[in-house]
């Protein structure tokens, strides 16, 4: 199986990063205005990108401040049976480093490439929310 990653520094607490990826207000912040469900272990997200595309993810960890795991239920293309984590960690100068994988790809092609390069927009959204407050979600 093959794996996405990224990581990048927020100049925002992980407690705002935190509740950026664990809340639908902040996931509406930065990824799409289309989300419905709850951050807790367990539970699903809902996240719409128009024209019925969307994914559905289960929380499969949630530690404030330090990690939220989702794993992909329905989506397009290789995505469903992929999981995306989040690690946080607080940087000595207030800052967060932020640590992303996206995990469980069947192979490189195709998908792949392109969630790759989804994902890295999607991730100077949330760094541009967390930092400044303000939204500019990718969809929506």
């Amino acid at each position: 199986m093959h794996s996405l990653e990224h990581q990048l520094n927020i100049s925002a607490s992980p407690d705002v990063v935190y509740r950026a990826l664990s809340t639908a207000e902040g996931l509406s912040g930065w990824f799409t205005t289309d989300v419905s469900g709850s951050g807790e272990v367990g539970e699903r997200w809902s996240l719409g990108f128009g024209d019925g595309l969307g994914f559905v993810w289960e929380v499969e960890a949630s530690q404030p401040d330090r990690i939220v795991a989702w794993a992909c239920l329905e989506g397009p293309g290789d995505a469903p049976d992929t999981t995306v984590i989040f690690r946080l960690q607080a940087r000595e100068d207030g800052r967060t480093a932020l640590h992303f994988t996206h995990r469980g790809w069947p192979h490189t092609s195709g998908n792949f490439t392109k969630c790759n390069t989804l994902w890295g927009g999607l991730l100077h959204r949330l760094k541009e929310y967390a930092e400044t407050g303000s939204p500019r979600p990718l969809y929506g």
